[in-house]
C-alpha cells in the first residue's frame, strides 16, 4: 500500500458499505487485455532460478539494506471470497524494513473490527469472528504455516513491509520490460517472486503457499487475484510517524477461539 502522506489512526475511519451478498457467481475477473497480468502470467512461466550471483547492477538499483520507517496506512478493501465479501475500511500498522512488523485491521461499516492480524517472519495471529477461523502460527514450533485467507493476509501484507534489496534476491532475468525476481521469502513457507520496470517499481508479485498461489498487480489499484478470492485496495493513505510501539504488533486471540 502506498500514497500520499496523511495523518491516520489504528481505528475505524469513515464508515463504507458492506455488501450483504456476493455481486456474482464467483471473484471478478480483470481484463485480459490487462498489459500487467500478461507480464506477471509470462514471468510465472518462466519459473528460472539464477544459481549465480545476482547482477552487479541491481545492487545499485535496489541498495543493500533498507532503513526502518514506521508507518500507518488507511485505505478501502473490496473482498470477494466465499469467506468475506463486502467493501471495508483497512487499518495497517507496519515497521518497515528488513525484519518487518504489521499489524492489520478491517472494519464493516457498523465500525466493528471484521479481522484482527498481527504478524511477523516468526510468527502469525490472526482472527476472523466472522467466519469463526483463528491462525496462532509460529515457527519456533516447526510447523508450517496453514494456508487460507489469513495466511494470504498475512505473507500479502509483509512482502510490501519489506523492501526488495539485493541480499533477498535468489535468482534474476533481466526482460525488456526490467526484472524478474525470485526473492528470499519473509515467511519462509511463501515462494515469492516480483516483476520490477527499469527503475526499480515493483509492478506485481505472485505467491505460493503449499500449492495455493495468488497474483498481485501494482498501479492506480493495487490488485491480488488466487482462486476463489479476489481484492482491489484504493483510497490509500499513508503518514510515516516517529516510533510505533511493540505493544501494538501484539495480539491476544480470544479464548474461546483458540486452537
Amino acid at each position: 500500500m502506498s500514497g500520499p502522506s496523511r495523518p491516520v489512526v489504528l481505528e475505524p475511519a469513515v464508515p463504507v458499505r458492506t455488501a450483504a451478498r456476493r455481486t456474482s457467481n464467483g471473484p471478478r475477473r480483470w481484463p485480459g487485455g490487462f498489459v500487467l497480468a500478461t507480464l506477471v502470467s509470462g514471468l510465472v512461466a518462466l519459473g528460472c532460478r539464477v544459481n549465480a550471483p545476482p547482477p552487479p547492477e541491481l545492487l545499485a538499483l535496489l541498495g543493500a539494506r533498507p532503513d526502518v520507517r514506521h508507518e500507518k496506512v488507511q485505505a478501502r478493501v473490496r473482498i470477494e471470497s466465499e469467506q468475506l465479501t463486502g467493501t471495508f475500511q483497512a487499518a495497517l500498522a507496519r515497521r518497515r524494513g528488513p525484519a518487518p512488523v504489521v499489524r492489520l485491521k478491517l472494519f464493516s461499516d457498523l465500525g466493528g473490527a471484521v479481522l484482527d492480524l498481527a504478524a511477523s517472519a516468526e510468527a502469525v495471529r490472526a482472527h476472523f469472528p466472522q467466519a469463526g477461523i483463528t491462525l496462532d502460527w509460529s515457527r519456533e514450533e516447526g510447523e508450517s504455516l496453514r494456508r487460507g485467507l489469513l495466511a494470504f493476509f498475512a505473507a500479502s501484507v509483509l512482502e510490501e513491509a519489506a523492501p526488495i534489496t539485493y541480499g533477498r534476491i535468489r535468482g534474476a532475468r533481466h526482460l525488456p520490460e526490467g526484472w524478474w525476481l525470485e526473492l528470499e521469502p519473509i515467511v519462509e513457507d511463501v515462494r515469492v517472486t516480483a516483476s520490477l520496470n527499469a527503475r526499480g517499481d515493483v509492478l506485481g508479485r505472485t505467491y505460493e503457499l503449499r500449492r495455493a498461489r495468488w497474483t498481485e498487480w501494482r498501479g492506480a489499484l493495487v490488485r491480488y487475484e488466487g482462486q476463489g478470492f479476489s481484492l482491489v485496495i484504493d483510497d490509500i493513505r499513508v503518514v510515516e510517524v516517529p516510533e510505533l510501539s511493540d505493544e501494538l504488533f501484539h495480539l491476544s486471540l480470544p479464548a474461546s477461539s483458540a486452537p
